[in-house]
C-alpha cells in the first residue's frame, strides 16, 4: 500500500503551486524544494516509486543529488540496474528520465514513459515459437513477470488515482467559485426526491 498524505498543496488552474507542510524525501522533485509543482513534478514522483519498488532502495533526494552532481560532477543516484541486475538497463534509463532534475528533461506524460517501458518490455520476450519447454525457466523470468504486472497495476492505479484527484480539485475549485450554484444543485435534486 502506498500512500502520503503528509503534504498538501492549493490547487489554482494554470499555475505552479507550492507545497504546504512536508516533503518525502527520495520522492520529492527539486521544484517542490523551491517554485512549487506542476504536472512533470508528478513525473519525479512516479519514477522515484517505480525506482524504490524495482530496487528496494529509496532514491536519493533531489537537493543531494544536486549538491553531488555539482561537486563530483556526476549524480549520485545509482541507476536501477546496478542495484538490482534483473532490472535493464533501458528500465533504468527511462526512469532516470522520469527524475531528471531538469523538468525539461523528463517525459511530457505517463503515457510516454509507460509506452517507453512497455516497449522494452516487449522487447525483451521472446516469442512463443522459440521458447524451450524442456528446460525449467529461469527464476529471473518470474520476477520480470511480477514486475511487469506490478508495473502495470500501479500504472493503471495511478491514473485512476489522478482522474479521481483531478475531479476531486475540479469540483472543489468550482463550488468555491461560485458557491450558490452548488446550494442550487442541491435544491434542485431535493425538489425532484420529493
Amino acid at each position: 500500500m502506498l500512500a502520503d498524505f503528509g503534504s498538501a498543496k492549493e490547487y489554482v488552474s494554470g499555475t505552479a503551486t507550492t507545497f504546504i507542510g512536508r516533503r518525502s524525501s527520495g520522492y520529492a522533485a527539486l521544484e517542490q524544494y523551491r517554485t512549487g509543482t506542476n504536472p512533470s513534478t508528478d513525473m519525479y514522483g512516479l519514477g522515484a516509486t517505480l525506482y524504490a519498488l524495482l530496487t528496494g532502495s529509496v532514491p536519493i533526494d533531489a537537493p543531494s543529488r544536486v549538491v553531488g552532481s555539482l561537486s563530483a560532477g556526476v549524480d549520485p543516484l545509482t541507476p536501477a540496474n546496478l542495484l538490482k541486475p534483473t532490472v535493464s538497463l533501458a528500465v533504468a534509463q527511462a526512469l532516470q528520465r522520469a527524475m531528471s532534475i531538469k523538468i525539461a528533461d523528463r517525459f511530457e506524460t505517463v503515457e510516454e514513459f509507460w509506452q517507453v517501458l512497455l516497449a522494452q518490455v516487449t522487447q525483451q520476450r521472446p516469442h512463443a515459437a522459440s521458447i524451450d519447454l524442456s528446460q525449467p525457466s529461469a527464476p529471473e523470468q518470474g520476477i520480470e513477470d511480477m514486475t511487469v504486472l506490478l508495473l502495470y497495476c500501479l500504472g493503471v492505479l495511478l491514473l485512476s488515482l489522478g482522474a479521481l484527484l483531478y475531479d476531486v480539485s475540479s469540483r472543489a475549485h468550482a463550488s468555491r467559485k461560485n458557491p450558490e450554484s452548488v446550494h442550487s444543485k442541491k435544491k434542485t435534486v431535493r425538489a425532484k426526491e420529493e
